[in-house]
């Protein structure tokens, strides 16, 4: 099994225009993209080293939060995205395991994550 992000050309611009519509529409009905948009509440008066653990901690609370919206609630739309990015052989039936592994693929690829964010600014 591979990837979009190992596709070329032509095949890579039909892959990503057909995942478009999903990604758009789980990141929608899931609030995703309302809560990456959350700011943490701050008075003014934290220091640099409190505004750091305020920062951090809002943080981690929201990729868990997102974390528990796509991999619990969401899981089967999630899957169906992912597998929209992958590329599978004739008779391939993967686990899992293989569709988490191709999924942490795409989201740690620097250019991916680029192309995300970018058309997720698109705000359609």
């Amino acid at each position: 099994m591979k990837t979009i992000v190992e596709l070329k050309g032509a095949e890579f611009l039909r892959a990503i225009n057909r995942v478009r519509h999903p990604v758009f529409e789980l990141l929608n009905n899931s609030e995703v993209i309302a809560i990456h948009k959350e700011q943490p509440v701050l008075t003014g008066n934290e220091t640099e080293e409190e505004k750091e653990a305020i920062f951090t901690a809002h943080g981690k609370n929201k990729i868990d939060r997102i974390a528990d919206l796509l991999l619990d609630k969401y899981a089967d739309q999630t899957n169906d995205v992912i597998m929209q990015m992958c590329v599978l052989e004739d008779g391939e039936d993967p686990t899992g395991l293989d569709v988490v592994m191709a999924g942490m693929e795409i989201i740690t690829s620097p250019k991916m994550i680029d192309f995300f964010t970018h058309l997720m600014k698109l705000g359609r």
